[in-house]
């Protein structure tokens, strides 16, 4: 029996363009295999195209580690404009000014009034 072809190791990491309803996505193809044994391939969108062929990352990019990032192989005529230096840093914490508070029961002095 044939084995194949031999598998690279960039090759899930290697970004191709998936077209899908007019518009262009930036994917990699992943291998699922399925409950007979059957290799399937289904793409992880990982952001679009538009026409100038700049890519416009979505919430699974940014989701992603960035040593996970770092592994993807883009094609060289893109514009990685938007996907770098965005999400590389830890997240801050919510500053709220001093006169928010939870106003969903209200504060305790508020229904005082009202006894």
């Amino acid at each position: 029996m044939r084995t194949g072809r031999p598998v690279k190791e960039e090759t899930p990491y290697k970004i191709i363009i998936h077209t899908n309803g007019g518009r262009k996505y930036a994917s990699t193809k992943v291998a699922v295999v399925g409950k007979d044994g059957r290799k399937q391939y289904r793409h992880k969108h990982w952001g679009t195209l538009d026409s100038d062929n700049r890519f416009h990352p979505n919430v699974t990019y940014f989701n992603a580690s960035p040593a996970e990032r770092a592994k993807l192989i883009f094609p060289a005529g893109w514009i990685l404009d938007e996907a770098t230096g965005r999400g590389e840093g830890r997240r801050g914490r919510v500053e709220y000014c001093r006169d928010d508070v939870d106003r969903q029961y209200g504060s305790e002095f508020s229904y005082k009034k009202y006894l």
